[in-house]
């Protein structure tokens, strides 16, 4: 009799059965109100130790971001559809009064490019009401290190793209991660405003 078969359908339904516990048991992102689109996943985990150049050339520190209310978005200036889309975004809704306690730190993909002072990035956050905070790490591949300690999948595209998930994280002031809202995309005004009443 051939067990071959057999064997490789168990070893094949235990990695599916493994993988799944990963996903669903020990994601610390699972949480999730699905009653609305926009709710995000609820966590509650410390904002990863890092070390990046802001825009001025300054060191910020994860310690830096504690005694404010943040959102922490990953992109890139040449990403032309999604990142552009999801700042702009986040400038119309960081740009209202009543949201004034909230602050943005963007955390560069592509840093060599968005360090240019003529970049798209630079000169689109420039004219903002209130500039957030850019930060920029040394190159791609260290862009990519710090992506990881937010759990964020980020790699090489075709020619120059980055292909990146879209996440946007919440962070309250004793800097902790609060909330993760998988795509920014589901992110809105009433988003906020339900933010604003749990996130201090």
């Amino acid at each position: 009799m051939n067990l071959y078969p057999i064997v490789s359908k168990s070893i094949s339904a235990l990695i599916i059965a493994v993988c799944l516990y990963f996903v669903l048991a020990a994601n610390p992102f699972v949480v999730r109100d699905q009653t609305h689109r926009d709710s995000g996943m609820k966590v509650d985990r410390e904002l990863p130790a890092f070390q990046i150049r802001n825009g001025e050339n300054f060191v910020i520190t994860d310690t830096d971001l504690y005694g404010r209310k943040y959102l922490i978005y990953f992109g890139y200036g040449d990403c032309k559809s999604v990142c552009r889309t999801g700042i702009s975004k986040l400038e119309t809704l960081l740009s209202k009064e009543e949201f004034s306690s909230w602050n943005l730190a963007l955390i560069s993909l592509d840093p060599e490019k968005d360090r240019e002072k003529q970049s798209w990035m630079r000169k689109y956050l420039s004219r903002w009401k209130r500039e957030p905070i850019l930060l920029l790490p040394k190159d791609r591949k260290d862009a990519e290190k710090i992506a990881a300690l937010f759990q964020v999948s980020v790699s090489a595209g075709f020619e120059e793209s980055i292909v990146h998930q879209n996440p946007l994280f919440v962070v309250d002031e004793t800097g902790k991660i609060r909330v993760v809202y998988p795509d920014l995309s589901g992110f809105s005004e009433e988003s906020l405003h339900k933010l604003s009443a749990k996130v201090y």
